[in-house]
């Protein structure tokens, strides 16, 4: 029941209040009840816990929570946490339970509210998000699409939550390899939110983090930087220095200076950003299973091939667990393992590996890819270790028509026009390789000849 409070009764009230704190129960007309004060305060304390990192915990007083609004018969509100439970499972990476809930949550939606309610939009954006996280990318940008188109309605073109659309599509966008379009839907949530937030807001840091993803992918490695320490620096100040967000963005700027050459540093943020993720997400979480593959990609860098092959077992081991065979990033995890069996010279089992890889990102993805471009590139490195210069030419040129939009021919002798592919190659710095690669390739070819 809501309790109202009257300026008259104050000692009433006190007295109530008492009893609360003492038997967590209210006094009113018809005995004790169960109460909206202590199932809202079941979910502050909830709500405190999430944005601490504490998932688990954050659940377990979202239940209590729930169960008073139940008896309350508040379905806004019980719908309202069965989405936020969702979304801490989904951030567990418990994506069945995340989905169940959600599916629990729409249907009181579907029965007691109007299809354009908030909360309808909330769950929509947590539906999106963890079919995101589950690699169905079609999914997810339909229902962040559901969620914006009521958010538009509700709060208008420049509110913080049509901001968290924004920034969830840019996410699928560049998974998909489109990274302009994601460059440009973060940088239209960052806008968004400079405006509605202080400047260093979690939500803001979130988007610094996110920019600096895409820059990352673009091969521009300085951009990335200057994004992360702005993200770090507002997350330490807001979150403290134990925060998942913080372990994931020790994970990005890791990777940054990985590509910048300076693996003392980037071991360094790595190894900080595993022991957040295990000590916050536990040891079977997909984000520990990133920490991973990140350590097994420094180590093969520093050529510590043991060690690296060992992260990205751990890592492979993860995600089919969790995320299943068909996953992008399980594809992530044998191109991995392919690559370091290519640099101990086991040539036949990293031709193995990168077509698993292959085929997975295939289903996901189709031909069009910087990420199937990549793999193209990786079996094409290897046939020519193998000096098998047609078949590595072959793969170059499969990369190439994985990369520039328009562009198909199978000859490898076939040459463009950077002028005709302006505009139209995916990643700049992958279309760069597989042209080095392919002059290599013509050189050792006539060379032999």
């Amino acid at each position: 029941m809501e309790i109202t409070i009257n300026n008259q009764v104050p000692n009433t009230f006190c007295f109530l209040l008492f009893v609360f704190f003492i038997t967590g129960k209210v006094i009113a007309g018809n005995g004790f009840v169960a109460d909206s004060v202590k199932a809202e305060k079941y979910m502050n304390i909830a709500d405190s816990l999430y944005y601490n990192g504490s998932y688990q915990l954050a659940n377990q007083y979202y239940y209590k929570s729930l169960d008073g609004y139940k008896e309350l018969k508040n379905r806004i509100k019980c719908a309202d946490l069965y989405n936020k439970v969702a979304w801490n499972y989904m951030i567990m990476g418990r994506y069945d339970s995340s989905l169940v809930k959600l599916d629990l949550a729409l249907s009181i939606c579907f029965q007691f509210l109007d299809s354009t309610h908030i909360v309808v939009a909330s769950i929509y954006n947590t539906y999106g998000a963890t079919n995101y996280e589950l690699g169905d990318y079609e999914k997810a940008i339909n229902y962040y699409k559901q969620s914006l188109t009521i958010r538009r309605l509700k709060y208008g073109n420049e509110s913080r939550y049509v901001a968290a659309c924004f920034n969830n599509m840019a996410n699928v966008f560049r998974r998909k390899g489109n990274y302009d379009s994601a460059l440009k839907y973060h940088k239209m949530a960052l806008k968004i939110k400079l405006k509605c937030y202080e400047k260093d807001n979690s939500s803001i840091a979130l988007s610094y983090n996110n920019v600096a993803n895409v820059y990352y992918e673009l091969g521009d490695h300085n951009q990335a930087k200057h994004y992360l320490y702005q993200a770090i620096r507002i997350r330490k100040k807001v979150l403290g220095s134990d925060h998942p967000y913080i372990g994931e963005s020790y994970n990005n700027i890791g990777n940054v200076f990985e590509a910048l050459g300076d693996y003392s540093n980037a071991m360094l943020y790595q190894k900080q950003a595993l022991e957040i993720k295990l000590d916050k997400l536990g040891k079977d979480h997909p984000e520990v299973a990133a920490s991973y593959t990140n350590l097994g990609s420094l180590n093969q860098a520093l050529k510590k091939y043991k060690q690296a092959m060992d992260y990205h077992q751990k890592a492979l081991q993860i995600r089919l667990k969790i995320l299943g065979k068909d996953h992008g990033e399980v594809a992530e995890s044998y191109s991995n393992i392919g690559s370091v069996y290519a640099d101990i010279k086991n040539y036949d089992d990293a031709t193995k590996f990168q077509l698993t890889a292959k085929e997975i990102y295939q289903k996901q993805f189709g031909k069009f890819h910087p990420r199937i471009a990549h793999i193209n590139n990786a079996i094409a490195d290897i046939y020519m270790h193998q000096h098998q210069f047609d078949m590595a030419m072959n793969y170059f040129q499969n990369a190439l028509m994985a990369i520039i939009e328009g562009f198909y021919s199978k000859d490898f002798y076939t040459t463009f026009s950077i002028i005709e592919v302006a505009g139209k190659v995916q990643s700049g710095t992958i279309l760069l390789d597989t042209l080095v690669g392919k002059a290599e390739g013509f050189y050792l070819m006539f060379e032999k000849r």
